[in-house]
């Protein structure tokens, strides 16, 4: 990412369904330096075409100055792939919490993220976990929970204070609690 004492402002594309040009055209006029690109169904890449696709947006995207900083998307083997190969260091997930429970539902997560970090660190891709209101890891306490075991280059923690704050959690609390596993 950016360097040590430099600041990189990036945004969530999420709002923005447009051709790929006009997408870096707006981010550039806008003054972001990167983006957080959506991999889903009906945006610039599709899951299904994230090979073919991401290296291709990433660069002309790059024809705009504009970087993709991160995805938000599926953490498989084909978007890890495809992060290494654009140049995305990080791919955004939630951690959702199953039927099963919580205690469950985290264990199951482990598990799953166990199983990624051999490709993880082949590629040098980490895995960026986001707390979220509802049924999911919701705080930086759970997050730091799930992702204590993790070395942050391959799975570490994308803090949302606007989350954060939707469990009435103080945000100095919160940032002491996960700032060793934070990735952006």
């Amino acid at each position: 990412m950016a360097g040590q004492n430099e600041i990189t402002y990036t945004v969530f594309t999420k709002p923005w369904k447009v051709p790929t040009h006009e997408l870096g055209e707006l981010v550039s006029a806008l003054g972001f330096d990167g983006i957080e690109l959506p991999v889903r169904p009906g945006f610039q890449v599709e899951p299904q075409n994230v090979g073919r696709d991401l290296p291709k947006v990433a660069r002309q995207l790059g024809e705009f100055g504009v970087k993709i900083y991160s995805v938000a998307g599926p953490a498989d083997e084909a978007t890890i792939v495809a992060c290494a190969e654009a140049g995305v260091p990080v791919i955004r997930v939630m951690a959702r919490i199953g039927e099963a429970g919580y205690m469950a539902s985290v264990a199951q997560i482990q598990r799953e993220y166990d199983a990624l970090v051999p490709l993880l660190d082949k590629h040098n891709v980490t895995l960026g976990v986001q707390n979220h209101c509802g049924r999911y890891v919701a705080n930086a306490m759970g997050l730091r929970h799930l992702l204590e075991r993790y070395d942050p280059k391959h799975v570490a923690a994308v803090w949302d204070a606007a989350h954060e704050a939707l469990n009435g959690a103080e945000p100095e609390f919160a940032l002491d609690i996960i700032w060793p596993h934070l990735c952006m």
